[in-house]
């Protein structure tokens, strides 16, 4: 079966991290062809589980920035929308999340 995006790829290493020994992969994010997503969290980097949610508006900003650059779309309405899909999947999910602490 192909994947939903053509040849199955994962994303490349980013240049400034791949001379850095130090280091560490945080989030690991797939979609199957039926719209599932999976992950894999690495929790243990912080303590506090805010530094995570920092992590998460870098993110947004980020596929922010990628939609401007891939489709043109203004910055700060890109923005605007992921926020609106991450403030009402919060507050209504559609799935329960599964899964377990693994040893790496």
């Amino acid at each position: 079966m192909a994947s939903l995006f053509g040849a199955r790829n994962e994303l490349s290493i980013p240049e400034k991290v791949r001379g850095d020994k130090s280091a560490a992969e945080l989030i690991r994010a797939w979609v199957t062809a039926s719209g599932d997503v999976h992950v894999t969290i690495k929790t243990d980097v912080w303590q506090d589980p805010a530094a995570y949610g920092i992590v998460l508006a870098d993110l947004a900003r980020h596929i922010a920035n990628g939609f401007h650059q891939s489709q043109g779309k203004d910055v700060a309405d890109a923005l605007r929308r992921v926020v609106e899909g991450f403030s009402v999947e919060i507050g209504s999910p559609t799935d329960t999340p599964t899964g377990q602490i693994q040893q790496s």
